[in-house]
């Protein structure tokens, strides 16, 4: 399992913070001189003078509210860190563009939405290749469709990860929202770069996000 930092922009936070609190030292500088030097028969403008201590005011709570907000941050990451770890050795179903051909065979689940009168699954080797298109019930909103590992002609073709497009055509002959495939297989690996979470599911990247179902293996 690799874990990496998880400070996303960790660094331009930091430095816009030290930008911020560098503006606020030199505001309180030039308020303290223009205090201590103005003349007492010509004191500052009271309405000036509220103005600053507003301004004054405002740069404070900036400061106070980013690292607030840097805390918040962090403590969003650390649960979802938490929470992707909780993923490891089960299994995971994800929304996902891609099935993994593995001993011949392939099962891909779907889902179609309704309304759809013309339903078909294209799939793609790695070089981008259209290998295969399969038309589907378009009545069926949920199933799966079990790959022989075939291309158009027949041919049967190596393991390895495929990609997959369904497309739902409504009766205009317009493409559907809500057309899906999905990916399911035991969760090995969890990644954080760049404060991004991937699960390796099956030997094949999944972001944290397109995670849609979680099951411990019997």
């Amino acid at each position: 399992m690799d874990i990496g930092s998880v400070g996303s922009g960790t660094t331009d936070k930091t430095a816009a913070l030290r930008s911020l609190t560098d503006d606020f030292d030199t505001f309180l500088t030039l308020l303290t001189t223009q205090l201590e030097n103005q003349d007492p028969l010509s004191p500052m403008d009271s309405t000036e003078f509220t103005n600053q201590l507003v301004q004054f005011s405002n740069l404070e709570q900036q400061i106070t509210q980013t690292g607030k907000l840097d805390d918040l941050l962090a403590t969003q990451v650390a649960a979802q860190n938490a929470a992707a770890v909780g993923y490891l050795g089960k299994t995971v179903q994800a929304s996902a563009p891609f099935t993994k051909l593995t001993d011949g065979t392939a099962d891909i689940p779907y889902a179609i939405p309704a309304g759809a009168v013309e339903v078909s699954m294209a799939i793609v080797n790695g070089d981008g290749q259209l290998v295969r298109v399969e038309s589907l019930d378009p009545a069926e909103l949920a199933g799966e469709f079990a790959w022989d590992g075939k291309n158009a002609d027949g041919v049967q073709l190596d393991d390895g990860t495929y990609g997959v497009s369904l497309i739902a055509m409504n009766g205009d002959g317009q493409p559907m929202p809500g057309a899906n495939t999905f990916f399911t297989a035991t969760a090995e690996e969890v990644i954080v770069e760049n404060g991004a979470i991937t699960l390796m599911v099956g030997g094949v990247a999944v972001p944290l996000n397109d995670v849609i179902s979680v099951k411990t293996n019997n």
